[in-house]
């Protein structure tokens, strides 16, 4: 790390030669390992900030199936990111690892795009489409694969539901009635099939 010494150069600092016991060698790597620590800790907390939140026994397994639906594993960072998209009124993708695949697929298409129109310009040919057409072809599924992505939010629970739609009557409560009527006139078995 920057300005901050290897462990070989911290050993011949402290006069480690060929001679100094292993014992010693040994209390000067654990004192370089705690002076490394203490080091990076000082550095990652000048550029980094952390908060701390507490929430209920509730709230906490309410973020876990959050998490879980949105295929995370680690808590701290689903929530961060989705905050993030929350405050920027983005999309919090269910499936992060397609997500990054389709930007590398899409990365890779891009780049062949560019190798055909620089083998068209220097060969003048023209007229040969061929692989401009099946790149087309590709980015076409591509795009299908990504909208796909985008559609699939998480499942949306009858808990889910219910909170959105206690929250919405709460802010909004002289649609009420109108959210009842439309309720009851629900058919349960028409409400379950697709639209076709």
């Amino acid at each position: 790390m920057k300005d901050f010494p290897t462990l070989k150069e911290f050993l011949i600092e402290y006069g480690v030669t060929e001679s100094t016991p292993k014992e010693k060698i040994a209390e000067l790597k654990q004192a370089y390992k705690k002076s490394y620590q203490h080091f990076y800790q000082k550095i990652r907390t000048s550029r980094e900030k952390r908060i701390d939140v507490r929430l209920s026994l509730e709230e906490y397994r309410q973020f876990k199936r959050y998490a879980k639906a949105h295929r995370r594993t680690h808590l701290a960072p689903f929530i961060k990111e989705a905050v993030r998209a929350y405050a920027e009124k983005t999309y919090l993708a269910k499936n992060p690892t397609l997500i990054t695949e389709l930007i590398v697929q899409i990365r890779r298409i891009g780049n062949n795009i560019n190798q055909v129109v620089q083998a068209m310009h220097v060969t003048r040919d023209y007229q040969n489409h061929k692989y401009y057409t099946e790149l087309l072809d590709q980015i076409e599924d591509l795009k299908h694969e990504v909208e796909e992505v985008l559609r699939t939010p998480a499942e949306l629970t009858p808990e889910m539901a219910a909170r959105y739609l206690k929250a919405y009557i709460g802010n909004h409560p002289e649609h009420y009635e109108h959210l009842q009527r439309f309720v009851q006139n629900l058919d349960p078995n028409q409400a379950s099939k697709p639209n076709t």
